[in-house]
């Protein structure tokens, strides 16, 4: 994945600094350095209460009294920053953005353990969420907006509300009716209908459906819900998904946040209840596929995933099995019109 001209320069800026000062590595801690200089990440900081002068003060001193001075033609990536890269990429490919961005790489450098570019932003108590809001939103207001009298361009600020909100209601053809999840829609529903704290927040593992309730709720919303009304009215309405571990790290440190929200934890879902979703979804898997799924095929799935595949969750798991199992059926045709799996 590529890097976007921002990081591209940030980075070229830390490896000149790093030859300048003659340091071996570029760290976490030179490239944060660095990234002090970058004006939309001053604003964002300091409008997260961060001290920026006080950071560059922080940094300094740590590489010059524990990074070695020697001499090199070209400085390499530390195994630490090499790792927040990682993050990063991982990142940037999990949001399906096509480069690498600096919210990425923040991201990244702030999942590292053992770091003083991470331990000198916690001491300025500096929420990651709160930082990458504000990174965000400064970034996409000096990048749109022209610089001769700052008029606005509506069109790419658009465009910049279409690639972090797309809208569900184009795209929920594309994906499987939700199926079952009465209580949990309707605890959704009633949520969105408060005055206060009005924004729903699942919480749940990865792969248990949070995302399905999201478009079951759009379906009801196509089809004239009683939801209407309540969301009309101008107030925006935010219904978040999150897993356990990253409401923990990101969420409960956030006041802000948790104050906006009211959670509903989405549970895995039991074996009926998976045998029911794979009911309802197995017609369009069969078209894809060009299949047909025996009697019986479906339970066997549902079981057999729930005893042996055990790092991750139903209905997930039991669906990439019929999914896999359509696909191998696909590839290898038995003798016969009717492809039976």
């Amino acid at each position: 994945m590529e890097l976007s001209n921002t990081v591209t320069q940030l980075l070229n800026d830390a490896v000149s600094y790093a030859i300048n000062k003659g340091y071996e590595y570029i760290t976490p801690e030179v490239f944060l350095l660095t990234v002090c200089d970058y004006i939309p990440f001053v604003e964002a900081y300091t409008a997260c209460g961060g001290n920026i002068n006080e950071l560059k003060k922080m940094l300094s001193g740590y590489l010059k009294e524990y990074v070695d001075i020697i001499d090199v033609e070209t400085p390499e990536f530390s195994a630490s920053f090499g790792q927040a890269l990682t993050i990063a990429a991982q990142s940037a490919y999990n949001s399906s953005r096509s480069y690498i961005e600096l919210t990425h790489v923040i991201h990244g450098i702030l999942q590292l353990e053992n770091s003083y570019a991470v331990y000198f932003m916690k001491k300025q108590k500096i929420s990651e969420v709160d930082l990458l809001q504000q990174l965000i939103s400064v970034e996409d207001a000096e990048e749109y907006f022209i610089e001769d009298g700052y008029e606005e361009n509506e069109e790419h600020l658009e465009e910049i509300w279409k690639s972090y909100a797309p809208c569900l209601n184009e795209t929920l053809t594309e994906v499987n009716p939700l199926i079952g999840r009465e209580d949990e829609l309707e605890r959704t529903i009633q949520i969105l209908c408060r005055k206060d704290k009005n924004n729903p927040l699942h919480i749940g593992e990865p792969g248990v459906g949070k995302t399905a309730i999201t478009y079951g709720l759009v379906e009801l919303l196509r089809n004239g819900n009683m939801l209407k009304p309540y969301l009309s009215n101008g107030h925006i309405r935010f219904i978040g998904a999150t897993t356990f571990d990253e409401y923990k790290k990101y969420f409960e440190k956030s006041k802000s946040l948790t104050r906006r929200f009211q959670n509903v934890e989405i549970c895995e879902p039991g074996i009926d209840e998976t045998i029911a979703i794979l009911e309802g979804i197995k017609s369009k898997y069969e078209k894809f596929h060009g299949v047909k799924y025996a009697k019986g095929v479906l339970e066997y799935a549902v079981k057999m995933s729930d005893k042996h595949i055990n790092d991750r969750f139903l209905p997930d798991k039991a669906i990439d099995l019929i999914d896999e199992a359509g696909a191998y059926r696909k590839l290898h045709k038995l003798n016969q019109k009717t492809q039976t799996v």
